[in-house]
């Protein structure tokens, strides 16, 4: 009885946490219950489906097949959460200005609620599944059924009991601070479905295994009560492994819905002592605003680990004319040798004054690179803090910007580029390389972006030109 109820009770419990931070990430919106329901419910129909081919499952992929199924259903998972904060994050200022007057929105099919559905119901089966399999190997082992009956039931009104508390919990956030919340909750839980499918990649031999970067196992064991926990809403492992760290950081790129505020270039995390940069770049937004921006700046590496670089922001609005609108000065410091470890790390700091306005602005964060053969992956995480009597915002608010590059010759290097802020998001193609004029290295790149969000520019044209001296 002790062993079905712990069992039942760990995969309602995760079951659970997941609707209640998806309820309540879509608080206010109408029908949400029906859609959320009616996932649970379809997901409670395929774990049964799933308890009937348990045996023909398991067999598949030379017995690997019930960790390609969960593997597959936890991407599945991940990609729907993904989808749902791209939407969140576009929506949440005027959900929070009126959340009764969502009904036109959700009409207009402009929230995929069924996705939301999709997410909850895939839980459900995951778990519902793993319940079916573990309650068999109890049956298997010769335990009683009274009691693996009583015991299950026990553990699905404690799991259940636990996730309405949560939900309870959730709800009393204000309404300004819950969308944000919500969005960590579930980048969180959708890392640690990515981290975990990728162990049972491993275990079925798709992906290769590799020695764990520490064992945290002294200091909170994955057994105990609050490593479980852990487990559940981030994923939390005692022994991670490389694969780990790059699904949790893959899906980290996927989700917008932590980022607020705008980023306009995406860098790399190395300096290179005693170079001389002069670099121009534009941001040329096409839609009923028009908008311009170009960015001329001066920059010079001091030693092996820092880079200074100033900024002069021109902007230019419809029927306007450009006019110097705002001073940037960056320092980028190199934290660690280029291939040294599994990926590069750098920090970036930027200082700027809007001109004509009491409003200053700091942002920092990590740059990160890492290169797989011919691709590279690049992310760039921020804090921001505005000051000032002119500031807009006082909150400390998050961006960011990711990218991933084919190195197909030194010339062409075709790259795909995602950039967000609190309501607009663009990603698409752009293509940079490099070249020389006389001895002097020339750094190209031109690119166009598709808004992904309604209240994004339609499209976005991004150019930008360096010249390099040592």
């Amino acid at each position: 009885m002790l062993g079905s109820a712990v069992i039942v009770f760990r995969e309602v419990l995760e079951a659970a946490l997941i609707i209640s931070i998806l309820l309540a990430a879509t608080r206010g919106l109408p029908r949400r219950h029906w859609w959320i329901g009616g996932g649970g419910v379809a997901g409670v129909l395929g774990a049964i489906v799933v308890a009937m081919f348990t045996g023909r499952i398991a067999a598949l992929f030379a017995g690997a097949g019930q960790e390609m199924f969960n593997a597959a259903v936890l991407f599945t998972a991940v990609l729907m959460l993904a989808w749902h904060n791209i939407w969140m994050a576009a929506h949440s200022r005027h959900m929070t200005a009126s959340l009764k007057n969502l009904s036109a929105s959700v009409t207009a099919g402009e929230l995929p609620l069924y996705f939301i559905a999709v997410a909850a119901g895939l839980a459900v089966l995951r778990e519902g599944s793993e319940v079916v399999l573990f309650l068999y190997g109890i049956a298997a082992s010769g335990g009683g059924a009274v009691g693996m009956i009583s015991g299950g039931l026990l553990g699905l009104a404690g799991g259940a009991a636990v996730g309405i508390l949560l939900y309870r919990g959730l709800l009393r956030i204000p309404a300004g601070l819950l969308f944000r919340v919500t969005g960590w909750l579930i980048l969180l839980l959708a890392s640690g479905m990515a981290a975990t499918a990728v162990g049972y990649l491993s275990q079925a031999g798709v992906l290769p295994s590799y020695p764990p970067l520490w064992n945290s196992s002294t200091i909170l064991s994955e057994h105990s009560i609050t490593g479980q926990l852990l487990h559940i809403l981030v994923g939390y492992q005692a022994r991670p492994d490389i694969l780990a760290l790059r699904a949790v950081f893959l899906v980290a790129m996927l989700f917008p819905a932590t980022v607020f505020a705008e980023v306009d270039k995406i860098y790399d995390p190395y300096v290179y002592q005693g170079e001389l940069e002069l670099e121009a770049r534009g941001v040329h937004q096409f839609d009923n605003e028009n908008k311009h921006k170009i960015k001329l700046a001066a920059g010079y590496g001091i030693n092996a680990m820092w880079f200074l670089e100033g900024y002069a922001v021109f902007e230019q609005e419809t029927g306007g004319h450009a006019k110097l609108a705002e001073l940037e000065l960056e320092n980028k410091l190199q934290l660690t040798d280029q291939g040294r470890y599994w990926a590069d790390f750098g920090v970036l700091t930027e200082v700027a004054k809007e001109l004509g306005e009491d409003k200053w602005e700091l942002k920092a964060g990590p740059l990160l690179q890492k290169q797989i053969r011919r691709w590279v992956i690049t992310a760039n995480l921020y804090l921001e803090k505005q000051f000032g009597r002119d500031r807009s915002s006082s909150k400390v608010e998050v961006l960011g910007a990711a990218r991933l590059k084919y190195r197909l010759s030194q010339a062409l290097e075709p790259t795909l580029e995602y950039y967000a802020d609190e309501e607009t998001h663009s990603l698409g193609p752009v293509f940079m390389g490099a070249a020389r004029w006389g001895k002097t290295p020339i750094r190209w790149e031109a690119g166009i972006l598709a808004g992904l969000t309604h209240a994004s520019p339609d499209v976005s044209f991004r150019w930008q030109l360096e010249f390099e001296f040592y």
